[in-house]
């Protein structure tokens, strides 16, 4: 299982670099039936600069009204790692869903998160079927990575990851994909990501002093790409991520029962 914890570490990593908007709701006039943000209250609105947290908060802000979203992620490294996967933020009793295709260096998988329950299924070695993770069964070889899913604490991590950010630049109105957008260039320090975020977040950027982020921004402050380069080890890696469908993501379900099997079943366990 070694390619599935770098693969979910990324998928982490990639929310939080969007900004992992919160679970908190936005008042309710502010929002429409798709998390859209009142067209009157952008109308007069025009691209300026930013102090670093007010640039976050802003953010976090128009993810919060819309509740949900959909990303496509790539990274390019020593190995090539890709994803799309659909997050609300809030799926039912303030939990976090999500949704994950993931192709790790060409071992597809997927990975769905319902109720603090995680889900994984591996072409290579659950067929198209799922196996649940039974957090208590410490010899199930899916365990951390299931630790590291029920791990996503979006209200806490938002907090931990919004005073990382040090500078942030106006680029200017881009193109993206068709979408009117504005670009930023934003400067963090990995050394200022803050609480138990910090562990695997800072962890994974050791020795990297600071990392350039450029967000295009939608007409209501919603990230719709990201982009990062940067080096580990001397290894060139860029990120780039896509968001799209925010408010428009209905929630995640757990896989039926004919979709799901055991580790017994497979013969992975005694």
């Amino acid at each position: 299982m070694r390619v599935l914890k770098p693969a979910v570490s990324a998928l982490i990593a990639g929310f939080l670099i969007v900004g992992l908007g919160a679970c908190a709701s936005a008042p309710a006039e502010a929002k429409g039936a798709t998390g859209e943000v009142n067209a009157s209250a952008q109308a007069e609105k025009a691209p300026r600069e930013y102090e670093p947290l007010e640039f976050m908060d802003m953010v976090i802000e128009s993810q919060q009204q819309a509740g949900s979203f959909r990303m496509i992620m790539s990274i390019s490294a020593a190995s090539a790692m890709s994803m799309e996967a659909a997050m609300v933020f809030d799926n039912g009793n303030g939990k976090p869903g999500l949704d994950a295709a993931v192709d790790a260096d060409g071992t597809q998988m997927s990975l769905r998160l319902v109720d603090d329950r995680t889900y994984i299924q591996i072409e290579s070695l659950t067929g198209e079927k799922y196996v649940q993770v039974d957090p208590t069964d410490e010899g199930n070889p899916f365990l951390p990575v299931a630790e590291q899913m029920t791990s996503i604490d979006p209200v806490q991590q938002s907090q931990d990851v919004r005073g990382a950010a040090t500078s942030v630049t106006l680029v200017g109105p881009e193109d993206v994909d068709g979408v009117e957008a504005t670009r930023y260039t934003v400067t963090v320090d990995p050394g200022k990501v803050t609480g138990k975020t910090a562990e695997g977040f800072g962890a994974s950027l050791l020795g990297i002093d600071e990392i350039l982020y450029d967000y295009w921004l939608d007409e209501a402050d919603r990230p719709i790409q990201v982009v990062s380069t940067f080096e580990i080890d001397g290894t060139p890696m860029t990120t780039t991520m896509k968001m799209s469908d925010w408010g428009a993501i209905p929630p995640i379900v757990a896989p039926s029962a004919d979709q799901l099997t055991t580790l017994e079943e497979l013969g992975l366990v005694g």
